[in-house]
């Protein structure tokens, strides 16, 4: 039996967190300060327009590229007795890091507003963000097209789970 959802709107105050580059799923364009209220027909969401998603994975595909032709060249032309494995572990370390930097999530357009409707149906799930336990990452469809959304809510992920669960989202 489906549970059914009250009728009162449920408003939850926090911040849309988007990471630059998603890991299995796309994010959805929001960031920022924000609201998720649920109403008897669905799921709305108010936040900002990130400002350049895109761009900002691209940026660091290029970084990582000038700075391994820079460790090669320095290896090559100004230390060529330098072993491999200290290139490597450099090499390495500047990886994790700027991955680490690329998934901390993007800043927001504070002149660009964006609203956004779901009904329950196109909420397939929701479960915790494995980079940041505060994090409730729901899981939507709008039409073919899949994403998800990284909410912190102010209060806490556990009454947002709740509420899910009340209007039959499933919770991982």
């Amino acid at each position: 039996m489906q549970p059914r959802p009250p009728t009162k709107p449920v408003r939850y105050g926090g911040s849309f967190e988007p990471p630059a580059l998603g890991a299995d799923v796309t994010p959805v364009p929001v960031a920022g300060p924000g609201h998720l209220t649920f109403t008897a027909d669905g799921l709305e969401l108010e936040g900002f327009e990130p400002a350049g998603m895109g761009l900002r994975g691209v940026g660091y595909l290029l970084a990582v590229l000038v700075v391994a032709g820079g460790v090669t060249a320095l290896r090559t032309f100004v230390w060529p007795e330098l072993p491999m494995w200290a290139v490597g572990v450099a090499a390495g370390l500047l990886g994790i890091a700027l991955y680490r930097r690329l998934l901390s999530g993007v800043p927001h357009r504070a002149d660009a507003p964006v609203a956004r409707r779901y009904a329950y149906g196109d909420v397939i799930d929701a479960r915790q963000d494995l980079r940041d336990a505060g994090v409730v990452v729901l899981r939507v469809t709008e039409g073919k097209a899949r994403g998800a959304l990284h909410f912190r809510p102010a209060l806490g992920a556990d009454a947002l789970r709740a509420q899910l669960e009340r209007r039959g989202v499933k919770v991982k």
